[in-house]
């Protein structure tokens, strides 16, 4: 029995990483993808497959004949010459295909993964006598689609392309049994298969449809292939769970390569691939993500929702998160953030790329002066032949566009803002005489962050009129983080004499733990006129400057600024203070460097006896953080130390007010008690509030606007 897979083209979708290999050999699950479904139809008793191949040939037929031994299947290519579609491939490779037994056939799109039911579907195509018969998969939103209307008996009736109206579930999963007497109604020449062959054959009423119960994805561009993974692995799960990475450094369904090192105090998962080789240091996290072979990832990184490619390195306490994809050979440096960025082969990135949708390259930039337009140029050694054009692209908000010799490398658009510039616009401009040209090289393209993040600021903390206070004081440089085990942070800090600090000392109390820039406190204020306002930070620079904006504001009566640790020094600082103490806010934006000192432990017992002892009663905890993990860790923390002290809020008990996630825990420390390590956390079951209850937006609320990561916010009530 015969297959034909249809491989396709450049595999643009899935760059960079088909800048390195065709997308068919891209590893998924540690396995190239294209392996997936010769083994499926090794098993389903094919014994040639053909492959539909008009990009890289000789890379592919290279790479395929080790597996070509053991997998004990003959493979062979049918090139083209020029893109056939979906159904001249077919055609092309007909005399292979009809080797005149009258045997059916299998087609495959070389992006599908899923259970390959191909016995199944097989059977049931002779059981009906079907001239073909297509694979079909339910969606809960079928008009993205085109859909697969069948009556009762699996019969074909007819495609309708994105209904308005519900005419049915099912959609086209890109596999097919066919007779050989299908290629007899498709003509040598580029054609589509889904619209110009099949109507022919429901007309005669000889397509059929078998409907797929497992799981199915299109894995051709990085976000389907990462939600792919994880499908696929809970599929290994329950096939093969052995296949599978065991042990307490792995949450969930994760695979990991016999060669890959792993450090201590890890944790991996859930959906993650770790392949050939591959180092990772200590005290990692890694979710949702995939690492190509050879990877290596230094102590305290984490990653998210993220691809790795071959041989690339991330420094310590580095930062990969919201689908960024980097190519082959990449070295990032420590600490940095990488967000959402796509970075093309063999670069070193040395600062963090904040703007999700960045593509990282090595470009040259013309600029128009007269129009302000930009023009982006690369060449790469595949496409960049002499007098080669391509269409337009636009990517991150900035056109990418082909110019004199040089050819674009053809990237998606994004859903950020677009500019458009037509191509004959950009040659003319390139061309013109009296254009003023600006050029310059650059590794690294990216827009102007801190612009943009100062007008989300204003327009989030109107009161404070935040441009006025950045024109009217100096700029403030610090770490991002401080070391809170100094010896001067170590030191309780004694009573504060809250007469000389607060006009009236008696009011009620609200404080904000790791206050950074003071924009929150200042805002809250203005919002809460009747309290009084403490923050603290172990940052004295940005406490400086918060303490110049409260006077600039007007408010420096009731707002107080002061440089602390507070696990130190919450209760020796606060015990003498005369009125209630109603609120205490603590966010915590980023884990790894605090993971990496406090052994993982974000909130530290004795804060959490210090916040029992103080808060008022029926006063509020406000727990918050953009990262999942340490949320749980924080909310947790609270309700095992807190000894029954707390207590969740009502306004998690109302159900529109709050959001689930898929539970997570973190691991007890070794050196936690016996108790805690066979301890189970309660208030989990509670949610996570929807809104933030204050009415006043967070430092981390204000910065997760660009990703639009979710917040994780738990509010307590004290008990007594």
């Amino acid at each position: 029995m015969k297959a034909l897979i249809l491989v396709g083209g450049y595999g643009t979708r899935l760059r960079p990483l088909t800048l390195t290999v065709p997308k068919p050999i891209v590893d998924f699950a540690n396995k190239p993808m294209i392996i997936h479904q010769i083994e499926a139809l090794k098993r389903a008793g094919c014994d040639e497959v053909v492959l539909a191949i008009n990009y890289q040939p000789k890379v592919m037929m290279d790479f395929l004949k080790e597996w070509e031994q053991k997998l004990q299947i003959k493979i062979t290519c049918s090139q083209e010459t020029e893109p056939m579609g979906t159904a001249g491939p077919l055609r092309l490779a007909s005399d292979i295909l009809d080797d005149g037994s009258g045997n059916p056939f299998f087609v495959l799109n070389s992006d599908v993964i899923c259970d390959f039911p191909l016995k199944e579907m097989l059977a049931f195509h002779k059981q009906k006598g079907a001239e073909g018969t297509i694979l079909v998969t339910r969606v809960e939103d079928p008009s993205k689609y085109g859909v697969v209307v069948m009556d009762d008996s699996s019969h074909v009736e007819r495609f309708v392309e994105k209904p308005k109206t519900f005419v049915g579930d099912k959609i086209n999963a890109g596999i097919y049994v066919l007779n050989p007497a299908v290629l007899e109604r498709i003509e040598l020449r580029p054609t589509s298969i889904e619209k110009e062959t099949f109507p022919l054959i429901v007309r005669d009423k000889g397509l059929y449809a078998f409907t797929l119960d497992g799981y199915w994805m299109d894995v051709g561009q990085p976000k389907d292939y990462l939600r792919g993974l994880g499908l696929h692995l809970e599929s290994v799960q329950r096939r093969d769970p052995k296949s599978l990475a065991q042990g307490p450094t792995f949450i969930g369904n994760n695979i990991v390569h016999p060669s890959a090192k792993i450090g201590s105090d890890c944790q991996i998962g859930p959906d993650v691939s770790i392949g050939l080789e591959c180092v990772i240091g200590n005290g990692v996290r890694i979710s949702n993500s995939v690492l190509l072979h050879r990877v290596k990832v230094a102590n305290y990184a984490r990653i998210a929702d993220s691809i790795v490619g071959w041989g690339s390195s991330l420094g310590k306490w580095t930062r990969v998160e919201f689908k960024s994809v980097i190519g082959e050979d990449v070295h990032v440096r420590p600490e940095v953030f990488l967000n959402g960025s796509i970075v093309l082969p063999h670069k070193e990135i040395k600062e963090s790329i904040m703007d999700p949708g960045t593509i990282i390259m090595k470009v040259t930039c013309i600029q128009d002066i007269r129009c302000g337009q930009q023009v982006w140029c690369f060449e790469s050694p595949e496409e960049g032949k002499a007098g080669s054009t391509t269409a337009e692209q636009t990517v991150t908000g900035m056109q990418l566009r082909c110019c004199a010799n040089t050819r674009l490398l053809r990237f998606g658009a994004t859903s950020l803002s677009h500019t458009k510039l037509r191509r004959d616009r950009a040659a003319s401009t390139v061309a013109s005489k009296d254009a003023s040209l600006q050029q310059s090289s650059q590794s690294i393209t990216r827009h102007p962050r801190q612009s943009r993040i100062q007008r989300q600021e204003a327009t989030a903390w109107p009161s404070l009129d935040l441009p006025r206070l950045h024109s009217q004081t100096p700029g403030v440089r610090v770490r991002q983080h401080l070391n809170p085990f100094t010896p001067t942070l170590q030191v309780p800090i004694p009573p504060l004499n809250w007469d000389s600090i607060y006009k009236h000392a008696g009011r009620p109390l609200a404080i904000d733990v790791g206050c950074g820039p003071g924009r929150f406190p200042l805002a809250l204020a203005t919002k809460l006129p009747a309290y009084n306002i403490l923050g603290i930070d172990i940052r004295g620079k940005l406490l400086d400057r918060a303490t110049a904006w409260a006077k600039l504001v007007g408010c420096a009566d009731t707002v107080h600024f002061h440089v602390a640790n507070a696990t130190v020094s919450l209760y020796s600082m606060l015990s003498s203070y005369p009125g209630p103490i109603e609120l205490i806010n603590i966010q915590f934006p980023d884990p790894h460097w605090k993971m990496r000192n406090r052994k993982k432990r974000i909130v530290q017992p004795q804060l959490v006896e210090a916040v029992a002892k103080l808060l008022a009663a029926d006063g509020q905890v406000f727990l918050q953080s953009d990262v999942q993990e340490v949320a749980v860790c924080m909310r947790d923390d609270f309700e095992y130390y807190g000894k029954g002290a707390f207590s969740m809020a009502p306004e998690h008990s109302q159900q529109d007010a709050v959001f689930y996630t898929d539970q997570m825990t973190v691991a007890p420390l070794s050196r936690d008690s016996l108790d805690r390590q066979a301890w189970k956390p309660t208030w989990q079951e509670s949610g996570w509030l929807l809104h933030n209850p204050l009415g006043v937006p967070t430092e981390r609320e204000v910065h997760t606007i660009d990703n639009s990561s979710p917040v994780y916010r738990v509010l307590l009530r004290a008990t007594w």
